[in-house]
């Protein structure tokens, strides 16, 4: 979860987040570099305090919390801007998909609990 103050940046290659302190003290993102192609899942939500977005990598699940800001109008338009933004470079590699044929020639329900029974 990102700290309470922090940068999330997007390029047409990879997205970055950074805490703020990390990014004025040192001047550096090049630990939070991810590419946008490892982008496997984005949804912007509701949380206790505020909207927060889930995102999930090819090797992380990242979770970015807005805070109460986020709730205002126009804010709160910027904030689905981003999220849409990383939602639209999702993806999920064919080597990385799984299929199951027998799922496929299922034509009844009966014959979707008789494979759930087995397994």
């Amino acid at each position: 979860m990102l700290g309470a103050a922090g940068y999330l940046g997007i390029t047409s290659a990879r997205f970055f987040i950074a805490p703020q302190s990390t990014l004025i003290r040192y001047g550096n993102i090049e630990s939070t570099i991810i590419l946008l192609s490892e982008l496997r899942y984005a949804c912007l939500r509701e949380g206790k305090k505020g909207k927060m977005l889930d995102i999930i990598t090819k090797y992380d699940n990242i979770t970015v919390n807005f805070e109460a800001w986020a709730t205002e109008d126009a804010r709160n338009d910027e904030v689905r801007r981003v999220a849409d933004l990383l939602m639209s470079f999702v993806n999920l590699p064919e080597e990385e998909r799984r299929s199951m044929p027998e799922l496929q020639q299922i034509e009844t329900r009966r014959e979707l609990l008789e494979i759930e029974t087995v397994a």
